[in-house]
């Protein structure tokens, strides 16, 4: 049996991402290539465009569990405010 030429492949495969924006709307990317037949400057490129995104949809998902939190404990202290005023 005639062993495949793992060179001679030439497959894309197709990533998308998407990031929901603070003010609204989203942002998206998508990739369909060949990583393996990427330059050096492409992949630099490629990679940090999506470095960017998981990086603001971090920040993103850090900044709404901080809000749930504070307004959890606002939420908190004005029932145990009311409580104690009964």
């Amino acid at each position: 049996m005639p062993e495949k030429n793992a060179a001679a492949d030439t497959s894309q495969t197709t990533s998308d991402k998407s990031v929901e924006l603070e003010s609204g709307g989203s942002l998206s990317l998508k990739l369909t290539t060949n990583l393996m037949d990427l330059s050096k400057e492409d992949r630099a490129f490629v990679f940090e465009l999506i470095d960017k995104l998981n990086g603001y949809e971090n920040a993103q998902a850090a900044k709404a569990e901080a809000k749930a939190k504070a307004d959890a404990e606002a939420k908190a202290k004005t029932e145990k405010a009311g409580a104690a005023a009964k």
